[in-house]
């Protein structure tokens, strides 16, 4: 009997016309796509499916009268419909990551639209024979610590690099290299697989290679310390840490690695951190020489039929040499009142290598006042003591012992003998004192050019004047007019600045003075400030200031000069007097 949908169609076929409604949507569906099949003109189905190859990209072919030709591998969609040119399609598919066993490769046709038959119309059977990777690196039997690298070949397609099936690298490419950086393996043997997979790595079902790894002990160092470390002192020592129970020795070789001490066997030691101490002795029993040392660990155990082991190391570096202080000096006695005059003391040396440096101070019976210690690298070094004790308290005066000691890194220290210092309770007082001489109580006087310049007591207006007149042209060339006056100076701890004055006038004013202080110390001149006399009224005329340091010389001389200067019109200077102002102090 028809069907009342087919009934409903037929009907609709013979020009009657039916409500949509009694026919349902989904009934339409099956029937309208074979209706387009028939007016699409359906193909024949294909009749013959060829694959080329067994490795590698293989090639399908299937012979069809479709327009297009859907290829099929294992039941899958291989890429989209391909167009049949001449009676058949092709399609190039790559085998890699597919196991190698048997494969069905099938074909569905096509219609213009791209609408396919829902299943395979023809099919046959490849047997896939891809070439497995190889493992080049590590070798069967290798040991391995913690994180390792696995290298490999492989024909085509991607690589998954595996232990105990779980994936820790994939490599799409040559250089097939994959590195390990997962969780410890435990202690013995473990099986890597090197699999090879598609492109994309979403499987991973072609051949594979393996090979088995010995997972070694990871004993580890914890500390070593002190380092550097003096045998006479203190001992260096090796803390570490084992995973679990294992055989421990201990082998202490020099940096060119020969034996010094051991190898120790120190037993099976349970997991969890152990410890022990080198005294820097050789197995001789003597002191090993300075130098840098490597402590090495090594440990042992059975685990899966096979013996693990573990080694690690770390360096040392015995230091059994104090450091060296020479030509040791501190200055004398000074004076910790903070006026700027011998306010500290400074003990100094020649210091061998880098190192703590203190400074011990003590009272003449030996009791601590104060220890002043620096971090001081190697060459001269020095350390300033400021007269307090360690309550910040001024000391009394009085001698005082002290000596240096160095100590470097590994503990080893150097002393240097005692030596005494003096603490003066006393202080600098300020004085001042007035000196002055009349014009013509000078010592000497000076004229670079007597063709136009002259210094003489005739032509004075003052009773015991001097008249210092340099009419030089400037554009000429430097000259100069001076008269030379020595003053005798109170005796002094310390000269502070002295101040020249001059008492006369200046006929040709506006004229250029000033006033040059002779240097004890280095036997030149040293010139003050330029000053213009602007006013030929009689007066006083500063000429500035300068410091009294080094201008006092042998018997307590003071060498002061008035200096006219030239210019482009004649200068001069009538000088009655010279007073002279000295700031000196005393220690009181």
């Amino acid at each position: 009997m028809t069907p009342r949908w087919a009934r409903s169609l037929i009907s609709v076929g013979a020009g009657r016309i039916v409500s949509p409604v009694r026919i349902p949507r989904l009934l339409l569906v099956p029937v309208l796509a074979a209706s387009m099949l028939v007016d699409g003109h359906a193909a024949v189905a294909a009749s013959d499916v060829t694959v080329g190859g067994t490795s590698g990209t293989l090639t399908f072919t299937a012979t069809s009268s479709a327009p297009y030709v859907q290829f099929y591998f294992d039941g899958d969609v291989v890429g989209t419909p391909e167009a049949t040119n001449g009676g058949s399609a092709q399609t190039a598919f790559d085998s890699w990551g597919y196991a190698n066993s048997s494969h069905q490769v099938g074909a569905a046709d096509c219609t213009d639209a791209v609408t396919c038959e829902p299943t395979p119309s023809a099919s046959t059977d490849v047997t896939l024979a891809n070439a497995a990777p190889t493992i080049t690196a590590p070798t069967s039997g290798a040991p391995v610590f913690g994180d390792f690298d696995v290298t490999a070949t492989n024909p085509g397609g991607g690589l998954e690099f595996s232990v105990h099936k779980m994936r820790f690298a994939f490599g799409v490419g040559p250089p097939y290299d994959g590195h390990y950086r997962g969780r410890a393996l435990s202690p013995g043997t473990h099986t890597v697989t090197v699999t090879q997979c598609t492109i994309a790595g979403t499987r991973c079902d072609g051949p594979a290679d393996t090979v088995d790894v010995v997972a070694e002990l990871q004993p580890t160092i914890i500390a070593l310390a002190p380092n550097p470390f003096s045998p006479r002192h203190r001992h260096a020592v090796l803390s570490y840490r084992l995973q679990d129970a294992e055989n421990v020795s201990i082998t202490v070789r020099s940096a060119a690695g020969a034996v010094v001490r051991g190898p120790l066997d120190l037993g099976m030691q349970s997991g969890g951190t152990h410890s022990w101490t080198w005294s820097g002795n050789t197995d001789a029993g003597a002191v090993a020489p300075s130098g840098r040392y490597r402590i090495v660990l090594a440990t042992s155990r059975d685990a899966d039929g096979v013996t693990v082991y573990g080694k690690t190391a770390k360096f040392v570096t015995l230091d059994g040499t104090a450091p060296a202080l020479g030509h040791v000096d501190g200055t004398g006695a000074f004076y910790p009142v903070h006026d700027g005059y011998r306010d500290t003391f400074t003990a100094s040396a020649r210091l061998s290598e880098r190192a703590l440096v203190t400074l011990h101070v003590k009272t003449a019976g030996g009791r601590p006042v104060r220890t002043i210690t620096r971090t001081l690298r190697a060459g001269r070094v020095a350390l300033r003591w400021d007269g307090l004790n360690s309550r910040a308290r001024r000391v009394a005066g009085g001698t005082y012992r002290w000596y240096l000691t160095a100590g470097d890194a590994a503990g080893n220290v150097m002393r240097t003998p005692v030596a005494t210092v003096t603490v003066s309770s006393s202080r600098l007082v300020t004085h001042v004192v007035s000196l002055a001489q009349h014009g013509a109580d000078a010592v000497s006087t000076s004229v670079s050019d007597h063709s136009c310049g002259e210094a003489n007591r005739r032509d004075s207006d003052y009773q015991n004047g001097l008249w210092l007149v340099n009419g030089c042209y400037q554009s000429t060339g430097s000259s100069t007019v001076a008269a030379v006056y020595r003053f005798v100076v109170p005796n002094a701890t310390r000269y502070n600045k002295i101040s020249a004055t001059v008492v006369g006038y200046s006929l040709f004013a506006p004229s250029r003075v000033h006033a040059s202080y002779r240097n004890a110390a280095s036997g030149t001149w040293d010139d003050g400030a330029l000053v213009t006399i602007r006013s030929s009224r009689k007066g006083l005329h500063p000429l500035r200031s300068i410091s009294g340091a080094q201008h006092v010389g042998t018997g307590r001389t003071l060498t002061v000069s008035i200096v006219v200067d030239n210019h482009d019109a004649p200068c001069d200077l009538d000088v009655a007097s010279l007073a002279v102002q000295l700031h000196y102090s005393t220690l009181s």
